[in-house]
């Protein structure tokens, strides 16, 4: 399972760099799809298992205080995480100044610090399913 998320992970990477320095919508849309498949397929993985996740609770909380935008997608939790930050990073784009960079900017820095958090706690999910013999 591990071997999966850092292989599809670095494909996503490559495919980013690839479309900075050309974008186009296949890329632009396998950015966007492959971590919406990967934290849907990790959502269920642990919806499946016999065991109990220790922030099970947490994450209910979680879901249950999502606003509308995202909570009305009917989604687990890594996967209405992926979707609050990709409405995060669209929000900035569209409010980028045409003069600067986006990691010039506090809403650039926010968005690494949420990405960095959202990565954080996938690891540790994939630490807890390899201890339940994913």
């Amino acid at each position: 399972m591990r071997e999966l998320v850092q292989l599809e992970t670095i494909a996503g990477l490559l495919t980013f760099g690839e479309s900075l320095e050309g974008p186009s919508p296949d890329k632009n849309e396998y950015i966007i799809d492959c971590p919406r498949g990967l934290a849907d397929h990790l959502d269920r993985l642990v919806e499946d298992s016999f065991h109990s996740h220790p922030s099970e609770d947490a994450h209910r909380r979680y879901l249950a205080a999502l606003a509308d935008p995202v909570r009305s997608h009917g989604l687990g939790y890594l996967a209405s995480r992926n979707l609050t930050v990709e409405h995060a990073c669209h929000g900035a784009l569209h409010a980028l100044p045409p003069a600067k960079g986006l990691l010039d900017t506090s809403a650039g820095r926010d968005l690494v610090a949420l990405c960095e958090d959202f990565g954080a706690e996938l690891v540790a999910l994939l630490r807890w399913l390899k201890t339940t013999g994913y």
